[in-house]
């Protein structure tokens, strides 16, 4: 199932039942009106405060630039605790939500460390959904199923949603513990034990000591077989040098702001001759060179900034180098050659030397004009080209560059596609330039 989650959802409601579950807390034993009203002037405050603009973004996307998602059992303790602030008996009695605590703190010890680039294990060289986690968190349902306790709700929840794709991530580990939960985890476990205080376990009326044995008897167990199962098909060092290389890029600090924020295109929808432009070459290894053709109609001055694309934490890409400003004019539009060829012919606004430094990789440069006084606005469109190298590495991106240019339909819907004599036959042609 391809992902349809809107951002909303991802960005928005977990800041809404944080700031619910904030304030419920900070106000509890409060009685300033009953309890639900309280609860529904709560909701909508906390509303609010996701949509609330802040430096020209909302709470809530700031939150998802640092926060990519909440998990579906941390998001469940955020509902368990507003329903007991609400005055509501809460569905995840205390040693139950102790559950979810152990859960998560032994999740997020297998995880990120490895993710950090913590020591010589890497639990991502096995995939982000391979098959003994889901076996682990499966055993793991069914016993809580058995045993009564109702995080197993969360859990098959957890299944269902990775399995249909009800989120944005298609890692299995983001739906099951995040940073948040996992630190949460850890002082809430350090508190129970700085208390020295077990009390009985409503698992099924036993002791915790014991329904805690198979969980735990799980966790150890997958950590070793995964443990095993890396070091049976453990990398030969210069792969593992290839990845050290990716995983200390993507540690770097990533751009809030990348992605257009202002785009306009003619009547016909087929370009933006406000900005546009393309690049001398599809691809480039670090220390070669590459120009940026660029046109501005009615001439304008403008900027060019590299990024490169990646994790970053979630933020999705990294500013490289930022040049201009480049005196900007109008670029010939090319008629039609042989065979419907347009070929621009346009000058060189800018030559870019990569530098030795940059990763391989998804180069976005982002072109954004300069205004001439305050009443005019700024346009931007990007160029795009491919930094590549020659290290070994077990996965290889292959960007789709000829299918990029058979459906563009610049300058005025001409593409191989849409030929007057047919799709894709021998009588059309298309250009990178």
């Amino acid at each position: 199932m391809s992902n349809t989650a809107p951002t909303w959802v991802m960005s928005f409601v977990p800041v809404i039942l944080l700031t619910w579950f904030a304030l419920g807390w900070l106000l509890r034993g409060q009685r300033f009106c009953p309890r639900w009203q309280c609860q529904c002037a709560l909701a909508v405050v906390s509303v609010g405060v996701a949509v609330l603009p802040v430096g020209g973004l909302p709470v809530g996307g700031w939150f998802a630039a640092f926060v990519p998602g909440l998990s579906l059992p941390m998001l469940a303790l955020l509902m368990d605790g507003i329903n007991r602030h609400a005055g509501a008996t809460g569905w995840l009695p205390s040693l139950q939500r102790s559950t979810v605590f152990i859960f998560a703190a032994l999740a997020g010890l297998a995880l990120y460390p490895s993710a950090m680039g913590w020591g010589r294990f890497d639990i991502y060289t096995l995939g982000w959904n391979f098959s003994p986690l889901t076996v682990a968190v499966g055993a793991l349902t069914l016993w809580l199923i058995w045993r009564g306790n109702r995080f197993n709700l969360v859990l098959v929840v957890a299944l269902l949603a990775w399995q249909w794709g009800l989120m944005e991530s298609r890692n299995f580990w983001d739906y099951l513990v995040d940073p948040v939960l996992f630190l949460l985890s850890v002082a809430a476990l350090a508190g129970k034990l700085g208390r020295r205080k077990h009390p009985a376990s409503n698992f099924g009326g036993s002791p915790i000591r014991s329904h805690l044995t198979l969980p735990v008897a799980i966790g150890v167990l997958w950590m070793a077989f995964a443990w095993l199962q890396s070091s049976g098909f453990a990398a030969a060092p210069e792969k593992s040098a290839a990845r050290t290389v990716i995983r200390e890029e993507n540690a770097k600090a990533g751009a809030l702001d990348w992605q257009l924020t202002r785009v306009r295109v003619d009547k016909d929808e087929f370009r933006s001759p406000w900005i546009e432009g393309y690049c001398s070459r599809q691809s480039v290894k670090a220390g070669e060179s590459i120009d940026v053709m660029v046109s501005t109609d009615p001439p304008r001055a403008f900027n060019l900034e590299i990024f490169r694309m990646g994790y970053y934490g979630g933020r999705g890409a990294r500013l490289m180098q930022q040049l201009g400003p480049f005196t900007g004019k109008p670029q010939p539009t090319p008629p039609p050659a042989a065979k419907n060829l347009h070929e621009c012919a346009w000058e060189s606004a800018t030559r870019l030397t990569i530098p030795n430094d940059w990763v391989s990789g998804v180069y976005l440069g982002r072109l954004t004009t300069v205004p001439q006084n305050e009443k005019e606005t700024y346009w931007q469109s990007y160029v795009i080209f491919i930094v590549r190298d020659e290290r070994p590495a077990d996965i290889l991106f292959q960007c789709s560059d000829n299918t990029w240019q058979a459906y563009n339909r610049w300058p005025n819907n001409f593409s191989v596609y849409t030929d007057p004599k047919g799709g894709q036959g021998p009588w059309a042609d298309v250009s990178f330039d």
